[in-house]
């Protein structure tokens, strides 16, 4: 094991291990506390190199991190592929972010596993990137020129997060993330720690084909909610999703936001879920271009309304069923 430390306040604005176009590598049992990201993998381009070797087979596990950025990242520097890593068994505290994914430079990053972790969030400063999520996943150009990446076979399995941020999973309509899996996950959202609110709903899903969602659930502070709190879930331009055994309500008690929020959505089934006492609506279809929906056998009783609709177009695509 090792101890890394890093103060910014000391003017030490550092990563603690950056893994750059390796294979073969674990890293274990290691205390990594710093301004910048804990541990990262990347694919940087050594100047007068056309290309660079890909990342691969890398192993972090039994850490303790904590990080004025992300602990655990991937990107931004994604000129050469990333496949094959595990981040597992792992304690984050008192980070700006707990994990991330940024591809910007036309890498595909797959097979990669977040497993096995608690985490804890709370905002630094401004100018960091991350606003006390759980997660966020972006695919970008660096510039107009750059070629446009992947994110494609990420499962995120295992989580107990306190959180103050809204995450987010974001691919383009061009090039969507591709299966998504997210599995035994509980979200604790609590009141932001700063003076400019960011929050609003839990967890956004935008741009994703082959999305599941197994036994999640997100619960909401109580005692000091933010104002600005919206869904928990919300899933827009999404083909191909499961949303089974998740738990959860909209963030205010009393408002009209729903507990999962759907635009532009197709071939999808929620089934075998749970409203929170609340509940003002338990599921609401935006806009009309909604297709090929199967919603039932979801406990509603807490919920006032388990499905609501903007348009007709969108009930005429939602199948209801109760076995």
């Amino acid at each position: 094991g090792v101890y890394i430390y890093s103060d910014l306040e000391k003017g030490v604005n550092a990563d603690g291990i950056d893994i750059c176009s390796s294979k073969n590598v674990t890293i274990s049992d290691s205390v990594i506390i710093t301004a910048d990201d804990s541990i990262v993998v990347k694919t940087p381009l050594v100047k007068g190199m056309q290309k660079t070797n890909p990342a691969e087979n890398i192993v972090v596990t039994n850490c303790i991190l904590s990080s004025s950025s992300t602990p655990l990242m991937i990107g931004t520097e994604t000129y050469g592929d990333i496949r094959h890593v595990i981040f597992s068994n792992c304690t984050i505290r008192n980070s700006n972010k707990g994990f991330g994914i940024n591809v910007q430079d036309g890498a595909t990053v797959s097979n990669v596993i977040f497993k096995n972790l608690t985490i804890e969030t709370g905002r630094r400063h401004w100018n960091w990137w991350g606003s006390a999520e759980l997660c966020k996943f972006v695919l970008s150009r660096r510039q107009e020129s750059s070629r446009l990446g992947q994110i494609k076979d990420i499962v995120v399995d295992t989580v107990i997060a306190h959180i103050r941020g809204t995450s987010v999973l974001k691919g383009l309509p061009d090039q969507c993330l591709e299966n998504i899996r997210f599995s035994n996950v509980q979200l604790y959202m609590l009141p932001e720690d700063a003076p400019d609110k960011r929050s609003s709903n839990a967890i956004c899903f935008e741009n994703i084909r082959g999305l599941k969602i197994l036994d999640m659930s997100v619960v909401w502070d109580e005692k000091r909610p933010e104002p600005g709190w919206k869904s928990a879930l919300f899933l827009r331009n999404i083909n191909d999703f499961e949303i089974r055994s998740f738990a959860g309500r909209q963030g205010l008690k009393g408002s009209s936001d729903p507990a999962i929020l759907l635009e532009g959505v197709q071939d999808g089934l929620i089934t075998g879920s749970k409203a929170h006492k609340d509940c003002t609506v338990f599921i609401h279809l935006k806009g009309s271009e909604n297709i090929d929906l199967t919603i039932g056998n979801n406990i509603v009783a807490n919920a006032g309304k388990e499905i609501t609709f903007e348009t007709k177009e969108s009930r005429k695509s939602v199948k209801l069923y109760r076995s």
